[in-house]
């Protein structure tokens, strides 16, 4: 399963591993303790809203959210913290391309 997501990712956390549950901050944390590096040094790629985009971003990790061509629930949140929106998981591999080749901080 750990290399399912490779190039683009390299790990996987089920809450069933780390001992809680998104949105969880501690789900988050315990990634970014796993990895020994600062949460904006992170990115989080999912398809559930308040999950996903909501739990990262209120951990200070970077998003990705795939969209599936649903309306982004919060435009705040995009342009607040720079939520990326992909329709699909191959665009969010670029996305997250882009971010990790040097525009994480």
């Amino acid at each position: 399963m750990r290399s399912l997501p490779s190039p683009w990712g390299s790990d996987f956390f089920p809450s069933c591993r780390v001992g809680y549950t998104k949105p969880d901050p501690r789900a988050f944390q315990a990634v970014v303790d796993h990895f020994g590096v600062r949460p904006d040094r992170v990115i989080h790629v999912g398809d559930d809203w308040a999950c996903d985009i909501v739990g990262a971003v209120e951990s200070g990790i970077k998003a990705v959210w795939i969209s599936r061509r649903r309306q982004v629930p919060a435009d705040s949140m995009v342009v607040d913290h720079g939520v990326l929106v992909a329709t699909d998981l191959a665009a969010a591999a670029a996305h997250s391309t882009h971010l990790a080749a040097g525009n994480l901080e």
